[in-house]
């Protein structure tokens, strides 16, 4: 599959919010929410992880928020459609771009550093999913 292609009901979704992406309102629409501070609704993303392991169909926003400006969201959608992973990330000023893949893996450089989550891309790349800031066990 070529990775540089967006999936059209992604590019979509993510076209139709509002530039800026308030954090209030991601939070209110139920994506997980990152940022360097808290995360919101990170449930949800655990939610994502064990419908996949089950093979069920799953789909999530996740926006990230960076600290130079709060106004500034990356907006994605993680995807899972039952076989792999569909992943479509969007800056404010960027188009969407599709990744797609068949894992997801987590690292961690130590104990006090950041949970990273990424899509092993069919390509052999990984693309990071997001950072999580608090932990979770």
């Amino acid at each position: 599959m070529d990775y540089y292609i967006y999936h059209q009901e992604h590019a979509n979704e993510l076209n139709a919010l509002p530039k800026p992406y308030q954090i209030e309102m991601a939070i209110n629409n139920n994506d997980v929410v990152v940022n360097q501070s808290d995360p919101f609704n990170s449930e949800r993303f655990y939610e994502f992880l064990s419908n996949a392991e089950k093979g069920i169909p799953d789909k999530i926003r996740i926006t990230r928020y960076g600290i130079d400006n709060s106004e500034m969201a990356l907006r994605t959608i993680l995807q899972f459609n039952g076989t792999y992973y569909i992943f479509t990330i969007a800056g404010d000023t960027t188009s969407p771009k599709s990744y797609y893949g068949n894992e997801l893996t987590l690292k961690r450089r130590d104990i006090d550093r950041p949970w990273q989550y990424f899509l092993k891309t069919y390509e052999g790349n990984e693309e990071l999913i997001f950072t999580l800031y608090s932990f979770h066990d």
